[in-house]
């Protein structure tokens, strides 16, 4: 049963992140170091944006080691720095409910993608690891995102899907997979596909779910 839920996730998310990246590099190709390292540099959003975090999520996403973490970067920034590089160190999280903490000074949208994109990174991390106690604090945060933010988040991006969908198959909470589902809904409301940041996390996403899946099962 958990593992047609994975292959299910797994395979819709690959697919939906290949949509989404139609107009940049296959990361599973027979990509040279130095093609990797120019899709990460060269890259920007549909918009021409380009933030501080995108670096380490396109890193990931490629297998280049990222650039030094720019000072004063957020605890979203580090945590997906600490994922890129592989061997450093998550900032300190929040013990209870949310993984950082409530930034009412920023605005309920810009907490929310600042929270999101540390539960995703987290979520990567442990998993990657293997890190039990992670993974369970993980667990416990997504319990309290379904019950306390709304899934269709301001940013529209595709935020820890994989989280939401391990929390729906290891704590058998319905309402979490219907989380994930309004997530990916959201990152295709303007275009019909996902944009190109979520379409990073889609992919990331799936790899994350075959981890888990494949470390399940051992």
């Amino acid at each position: 049963m958990k593992s047609g839920v994975y292959e299910k996730w797994i395979s819709r998310l690959e697919r939906l992140a290949r949509a989404g990246l139609n107009d940049l590099p296959d990361p599973t190709s027979a990509l040279t170091d130095e093609e990797r390292r120019l899709a990460v540099d060269a890259f920007s959003d549909e918009m021409g944006n380009r933030r501080v975090i995108d670096e380490a999520i396109l890193s990931r996403v490629y297998g280049v080691s990222p650039a030094r973490l720019p000072a004063g970067a957020g605890v979203d920034s580090a945590s997906w720095w600490a994922l890129a590089e592989g061997h450093a160190t998550l900032p300190r999280l929040e013990a209870i409910g949310s993984l950082t903490a409530r930034r009412d000074d920023l605005g309920i949208e810009i907490w929310s993608e600042i929270e999101l994109a540390t539960l995703h990174a987290a979520w990567s991390v442990a998993i990657d690891r293997r890190d039990q106690q992670l993974i369970d604090r993980c667990l416990d945060a997504c319990v309290w995102h379904v019950a306390e933010l709304q899934p269709d988040n301001a940013t529209g991006h595709a935020w820890a899907v994989h989280g939401f969908v391990n929390c729906a198959i290891e704590r058998g909470q319905v309402e979490a997979e219907m989380h994930a589902e309004s997530i990916v809904h959201a990152c295709m409301m303007q275009r019909g596909v996902p944009d190109r940041l979520s379409a990073l996390l889609l992919w990331d996403a799936a790899n994350g779910l075959r981890s888990r899946s494949e470390s399940a099962s051992a």
